[in-house]
């Protein structure tokens, strides 16, 4: 993941508050993790509640990546559950979740790739993915 570094240095706060360890976090920082943690699941809620059911993003992965999030295909072309290049996964990152601009979509949990196949199935249908999309 290549969020900006002060995200970068507030998500570290954040982890190191899960553990107790938050004498190196200001107030600001655990205030910009907590916001980007808001800003997340309300866009990850967002894109989930109109889209792809559970099953069908299941048989998406499946098909392009065989399930593997870090996957990547012969040419490195295209990465992750839903085999994205980069151009197309930035494009639906500055809509969905613009931290994750210029991230490998390898890089990314999981959840967001989801939510990034479901927000692209919202904009475009079943045509990026011109195979498996039909077993949708």
């Amino acid at each position: 993941m290549n969020p900006k570094p002060s995200l970068t240095r507030a998500l570290a706060c954040g982890a190191l508050a899960l553990t107790a360890v938050t004498a190196a976090c200001t107030p600001e920082d655990q205030a910009l993790v907590a916001n980007h943690l808001q800003r997340r699941s309300a866009a990850l809620a967002s894109v989930r509640s109109s889209s792809l059911s559970d099953e069908q993003l299941a048989r998406l992965a499946n098909c392009e990546s065989g399930g593997n999030p870090q996957a990547r295909s012969s040419s490195g072309t295209y990465h992750g559950l839903y085999q994205f290049n980069q151009s197309t996964w930035n494009g639906v990152a500055r809509s969905v979740l613009p931290e994750y601009v210029g991230t490998a979509p390898s890089a990314a949990p999981r959840e967001v790739q989801d939510a990034m196949a479901r927000a692209l199935y919202n904009a475009r249908g079943r045509s990026p993915w011109p195979v498996c999309g039909r077993r949708l």
